[in-house]
């Protein structure tokens, strides 16, 4: 088993990171669902945003679709309606301005500087939250798409994308969530049919708590773990599981799981690469990436340009 450690790279490069890390393709759900408090009302399945687009035969490229909110919107939930195959990777992110809105062509670079409030992967299900705990997307806030889409057919592809939000109130949404990455950046898997793992940790300043996680490799990946070293030394494993490339799924933790201050977080993402090529990390669909994605409160909306905030030591 070969085993890489975290190196240092620039946020430029962890952005990078995040834009690969997601092959995205997921299912929906029933149009409507029970209140996150269990109470009498029933909540509604509603579009959060959505974009169509074409691309040509053997390509990639990258779709956005940013717009305002002109009032105050509360989700206790998030899902894909009926993905194009091609649509490899998404994210829905908060920012308090854009530089353009409506429907455009864009890059990786779209990721810079957005609170990240949802991510899947290929075959998720929706994700739902309870107790209280949902997104807050205050009025005069932009929700921007990211899409990366690889058409490997041999036709032109016209589809759509379209993100639903399970919609609340705002006494539903009593502990408002964001989301944020674990990730390693910089890595490469040799050639050699091995089992080789990647790890990526950082540290925690202040106390917060994981609601959910999703974990964020793609095709050469076979297994995520997650841990905390509290400040005592104590390790707690949060999450350990196989993955499968073709079930990207979010895991709700039941029970909230406490990031003390002051401890070490660590994330391993597990591959066999047997393309007979050395497989680097990076944006195209020929990458591999190794991100958990994680809801967690209190939000802290970002104060740097990525979303990653657990990729090269840097205290979260």
């Amino acid at each position: 088993m070969t085993r890489f450690d975290i190196g240092s790279g620039s946020l430029a490069r962890a952005v990078l990171l995040l834009l690969s890390g997601v092959a995205m393709s997921a299912c929906g759900g029933d149009s409507t669902t029970g209140p996150p408090g269990g109470g009498g009302t029933t909540e509604q399945w509603v579009t959060a945003l959505t974009r169509s687009w074409s691309l040509p035969a053997s390509t990639e490229a990258y779709k956005c679709h940013s717009e305002l909110a002109t009032s105050d919107r509360y989700y206790t939930g998030f899902r894909l309606a009926s993905p194009s195959a091609a649509q490899t990777e998404l994210y829905l992110l908060v920012r308090p301005s854009v530089t353009q809105v409506g429907d455009y062509d864009c890059s990786s670079s779209d990721i810079l500087g957005g609170e990240a409030i949802y991510a899947a992967g290929a075959g998720t299900t929706p994700v739902t939250f309870s107790g209280g705990k949902g997104v807050h997307v205050a009025a005069g806030q932009y929700l921007q798409m990211v899409v990366h889409i690889n058409n490997t057919s041999a036709s032109p592809v016209t589809a759509s994308t379209t993100i639903e939000g399970r919609v609340a109130a705002a006494k539903d949404v009593t502990t408002p969530i964001d989301m944020f990455f674990v990730g390693r950046i910089q890595f490469a898997l040799p050639a050699d049919s091995d089992t080789n793992v990647v790890n990526a940790s950082c540290g925690t300043v202040a106390d917060m708590h994981v609601v959910a996680e999703i974990p964020l490799l793609r095709s050469l990946g076979i297994h995520q773990t997650f841990t905390q070293k509290d400040p005592s030394s104590v390790i707690h494993v949060i999450f350990d599981s196989g993955f499968d490339p073709q079930h990207v799924v979010f895991t709700s933790l039941g029970t909230d799981s406490l990031l003390v201050g002051g401890s070490q977080i660590f994330a391993s993402c597990t591959y066999v690469n047997t393309t007979g090529v050395v497989v680097n990390f990076g944006e195209s669909a020929q990458n591999e990436s190794c991100l958990l994605g994680l809801y967690r409160y209190p939000p802290k909306p970002p104060t740097s340009n990525s979303p990653i905030e657990c990729a090269m030591g840097i205290p979260i």
